[in-house]
């Protein structure tokens, strides 16, 4: 067996425990495979459509036409991140997104312009201060939600 001189050995030493901590460092980031990358979007994606939801909630009890600024600008904010949430396969866990969005993404995407749309002509309506108009105003953007949820959206499992 051949001796390693010492003073190699020492050099070598802290390359040695580099490379440990380096293959330590990806045993222990392991979870941020695609898979688990992917499982984030799709809850970042379920959280957004919540707030959709939510948002798009708000205008049934609207009692000024102020009352929807919010919700038409929260819409439109989360309408603006969905566009980049839809990474190929990106289904699971909570999702309810059929496969369809992925094999016709450009009418998914014109979907959701369609909704961006209908929300900033109820921000428009809001902000001129007519209640009747923006009350009519957001019923195109229940139209949009419903428009897209029929044909990409799955059922509750109950």
């Amino acid at each position: 067996m051949t001796k390693i001189p010492s003073r190699l050995a020492f050099r070598a030493a802290p390359h040695f425990i580099i490379g440990l901590m380096l293959i330590g460092a990806v045993a222990v980031t392991g979870a941020s495979t695609p898979a688990a990358a992917q499982d984030g979007i799709v809850k970042e994606r379920v959280d957004a459509m919540k707030r959709l939801g939510g948002a798009a909630r708000n205008f049934r009890s609207l009692s000024s036409a102020a009352d929807g600024v919010g919700p038409a600008e929260t819409i439109l904010a989360t309408t603006n991140q969905l566009a980049s949430m839809w990474p190929e396969g990106s289904t699971g866990g909570e999702s309810r997104a059929k496969p369809e969005i992925w094999q016709n993404m450009g009418d998914f995407t014109a979907k959701l312009d369609a909704l961006k749309g209908a929300a900033q002509g109820v921000l428009m309506a809001a902000k001129s201060g007519d209640l009747a108009a923006t009350q009519e105003a957001t019923k195109m953007v229940g139209a949009a939600c419903g428009g897209c949820h029929r044909v990409y959206r799955l059922p509750k499992d109950e």
